[in-house]
């Protein structure tokens, strides 16, 4: 029987007896060595591992060294490896915690000099690959599967996208077929009225074009202004026939001519000739959709939800993002092989139409209560920039380039605010947080980034008392109201639906929660500077009767947040009296959106059927909405001062009555916010479901 066995050079058996010394030794159990020593590994002979020096170097008198390089080889503790595993659990934990995505970070933080030295192979990898600079967009999307194959040109001549887990480029390749290298360009043309009580001069067109120019789209920017008029001029490819005639259907929401009304009483049918010749146009480009498709799908959405078709508005806005990722418009140019033959021009137009569609979802999801369907991870496209002058540019006016870039900045300020808003919806929803100091620490988070924000924002996009007319963009104060309502919805969570429990939780000497009054003070707050920046409009532009629709939104959340104020029974008439002013001012705004937009009817109508309902008496009751006057060709992009008489003189006392139904309706922005009919008489005794999922 052999005692001992030979060893490899890194482990040796040694003695295990401690009253021997020598190995080799009878009986003498024997145990492994860490390591051996340099001599014994290079005569690849057995080490007893004893220092400073090992039996076999004193008995030849051999100089005895040890390296101290750690080779790698070896056995943690197990105790060591669950250390770690909980650990790393932890730390993950906590990622999570904070919304942050592990696989995204990773590659944002991996560095190019921890990577191994690149062969000749890796070349192609090397020069599609992921820098570590947040600022490239394709450090965002690890371009291996994503960003590493070409646009390709259909036979329409429109750029696509297909990456390379589609197969189709290989196919391609193997089969030497070539692609289109230039597109041809769609023509243009004039509209023809499908309506004999539409016009199709030309002063019609360039009225409707003024009017969607100077108050949606800096807006919504999914249009820009030079390129589709340059293209309507030269037949070029940003404008087609369809496109043409969604802007129309758009413009006229905002004009009182009633030659563009199928119906000369009712005001909803304005456009609606030009929304007509549009879908049947959107028939037949859907067989080869191009960018001119998406544009005048997301100006067709606006269109019907401003007609109350809310569904059919939510399936236009849902065709553009499908349709935006079918171009790639979710991946930035520059980030692709081939990105040399779009044009400077496409380059900035494809990321304005991008983030112009993630906007619209942040604000969609806002007044849905629905999820988000476009996330800012899903992209990697940067954001758009301020045109220089140059020689080839197509808009080489000062007055135009200065212009530009005022709303590719205002542009930018509504993008990074949305990405706020994303980070409110996602942290709160659909996902319940059961921890309370989970919510506050979330709650923090945000309201520090909206701070931020607005401290940030460009002194020029911030609505003064002081502005006048021609100093400032009408689209600021959307801009603010859109600011205020994320506070609203922020503090949403932590407002007791029934704030007579907070009255019974005062009287039996039960401690208030200071961080419960901090959210009622900013919902409060938010809810004022709303109705606040609506009178300040009104002084400057008259009325809302030319605003976008947003507006809709931020006053129902402002109206429901002020009734909320006033239900409390220790809220008297007296100290109410100011919330009753700003609820008049915000009912007043609704009122004035009705007109353009069938959301804010609803809304208004259904405010006043609901108090009717209740055997309350309603000075005006019998009063229509209020509208502004007729505006004449010449006056139709001009405002004047004329405050509506119709609710300025109201006498709003019957508000405070709605302390007895604000458990029973609940929260009016739980449907749809084209959903609530106009009479809900049937409907006053269901409450309506909450407007977010985390309620």
């Amino acid at each position: 029987m052999i005692s001992s066995a030979s060893q490899s050079n890194d482990g040796v058996q040694v003695p295990f007896s401690a009253s021997s010394t020598r190995a080799g030794r009878p009986g003498a159990r024997t145990k492994y060595a860490p390591k051996a020593c340099q001599e014994c590994r290079r005569r690849r002979a057995k080490c007893g591992g004893e220092r400073p020096s090992c039996s076999r170097c004193c008995a030849r008198q051999i100089a005895c060294t040890y390296t101290t390089e750690s080779d790698g080889r070896g056995t943690a503790q197990k105790s060591y490896v669950r250390l770690l595993q909980t650990r790393i659990e932890f730390l993950e934990r906590i990622l999570s915690f904070h919304s942050i995505d592990i696989e995204s970070s990773a590659a944002y933080l991996s560095p190019r000099s921890t990577q191994p030295p690149k062969t000749n192979t890796d070349s192609t990898v090397e020069a599609v690959g992921c820098s570590s600079s947040p600022e490239n967009p394709s450090s965002a999307l690890q371009g291996i599967l994503t960003d590493d194959e070409p646009l390709n040109v259909d036979g329409n001549g429109e750029t696509r996208y297909f990456g390379s887990t589609s197969g189709r480029h290989d196919l391609c390749r193997q089969l030497e077929l070539p692609l289109p290298l230039s597109p041809a360009l769609p023509s243009g043309h004039s509209i023809q009225a499908t309506q004999p009580g539409v016009q199709s001069e030309e002063d019609l067109e360039s009225h409707l074009l003024e009017l969607y120019f100077r108050w949606e789209q800096p807006w919504l920017q999914v249009v820009d202004e030079t390129l589709f008029r340059w293209s309507r001029k030269t037949g070029g490819r940003y404008c087609s026939d369809l496109l043409l005639n969604s802007i129309l259907a758009n413009g006229s929401r905002f004009s009182d001519r009633v030659d563009i009304r199928t119906d000369i009483a009712d005001s909803n049918s304005a456009g609606q000739a030009f929304k007509d010749k549009a879908e049947l146009l959107l028939y037949d480009e859907l067989r080869q959709p191009g960018i001119t498709t998406l544009q005048a799908l997301t100006v067709l959405g606006t269109v019907s939800i401003a007609m109350g078709q809310d569904a059919t508005g939510w399936m236009y806005h849902g065709m553009a993002n499908r349709l935006l990722y079918d171009l790639g418009l979710n991946i930035d140019p520059s980030a692709l092989p081939n990105s040399l033959r779009l044009t400077a021009e496409e380059v900035e137009l494809r990321r304005q139409i991008y983030w112009s569609l993630y906007c619209v979802d942040k604000l969609a999801s806002g007044y849905t209560g629905r999820v988000c369907m476009m996330l800012d991870l899903q992209g990697a496209v940067n954001l758009p920039s301020s045109p220089t002058a140059s020689p080839t540019s197509i808009d080489s006016d000062a007055d135009g380039l200065a212009r530009k870039r005022r709303l590719v900045s205002f542009h930018n300020s509504l993008i990074s605010l949305c990405k706020i808003l994303e980070e409110i919806f996602m942290k709160y929803a659909p996902k319940n947080i059961a921890s309370e100091d989970q919510k506050h620490a979330i709650f923090e988070t945000c309201k520090l980034s909206l701070r931020s924000w607005f401290y940030e924002l460009s002194e020029e996009f911030k609505f003064h008392k002081a502005a006048t007319r021609n100093g400032v963009l009408p689209q600021v104060v959307a801009l603010q109201m859109v600011y205020h309502t994320s506070v609203i919805l922020l503090a949403k969570p932590f407002i007791s639906r029934h704030p007579a429990c907070e009255d019974d939780a005062s009287k039996s000497g039960q401690p208030s929660n200071g961080f419960t009054k901090t959210a009622i003070a900013l919902y409060i707050g938010a809810a004022r500077e709303v109705s606040v920046l609506s009178d300040q409009y009104r002084e400057v532009f008259g009325s809302f009767r030319l605003s976008p629709i947003t507006p809709t939104h931020s006053n129902l959340s402002a109206t429901l947040a002020l009734l909320s104020s006033c239900s409390t029974k220790s809220h008297s008439i007296n100290t109410a009296s100011g919330t009753l002013e700003r609820i008049g001012s915000c009912l007043q705004t609704l009122g004035e959106l009705s007109t353009s937009w069938t959301p804010a009817r609803r809304y208004y109508e259904s405010l006043r059927n609901l108090i009717k309902d209740r055997g309350i008496e309603i000075p005006n009751a019998s009063q229509q909405i209020p509208v502004s006057g007729l505006l004449n060709d010449k006056s139709a992009l001009e405002w004047t001062d004329n405050p509506d008489p119709n609710i300025a003189g109201e006498d709003l006392s019957w508000l405070t009555w709605l302390s007895t139904i604000d458990n029973e309706w609940g929260n009016i922005e739980g449907m749809g916010l084209f959903d609530l009919p106009l009479d809900i008489d049937q409907e006053a005794s269901h409450p309506y479901p909450s407007s977010m999922p985390w309620q």
